[in-house]
């Protein structure tokens, strides 16, 4: 499995401590004034619920995981030079972190 997903694959996106920094600013508005932005104004997912929910969408994952019989495991997926093998092995090492 590479080290990093194909261009072709989603990837969670990760700012830079840069980036992350620029956020944080205000940003012109369109009558020159100053506003935060858009991401700030956006509702927040409360951190219970999003536990919640992701733990709901692991199990869901997991039951689908146990239905596959063994030759599914090396089955191409839409990630080029991917197994479902290598994108269960991905999931499995970002819940890992």
């Amino acid at each position: 499995m590479s080290a990093t997903a194909p261009s072709n694959c989603w990837r969670p996106f990760q700012p830079s401590s840069d980036a992350r920094s620029r956020s944080q600013a205000l940003v012109l508005g369109s009558a020159d004034t100053l506003r935060p932005p858009r991401a700030a104004r956006l509702p927040q997912t409360d951190p219970d619920q999003a536990t919640v929910t992701a733990l709901a969408e692991y199990e869901v994952l997991m039951s689908l995981l146990r239905s596959l019989d063994p030759v599914d495991w090396d089955r191409p997926t839409d990630c080029t030079h991917w197994t479902v093998r290598d994108i269960v092995a991905h999931l499995l090492g970002a819940l890992h972190e």
